[in-house]
């Protein structure tokens, strides 16, 4: 979540069909060209 990315918004979507739950990142960036960095569960990654 928190990515403009399409496919991460496709893969949030079809998460939340099938009831996954996982804990909310926070201090998301994306990194053009690399990916993304957030920190989630208190552990940075």
């Amino acid at each position: 979540m928190g990515s403009e990315h399409p496919l991460a918004g496709a893969i949030v979507r079809y998460a939340q069909m099938e009831d996954v739950r996982f804990p909310e990142a926070t201090d998301f960036h994306a990194i053009r060209g690399k990916g993304v960095q957030a920190t989630v569960g208190g552990a940075g990654s």
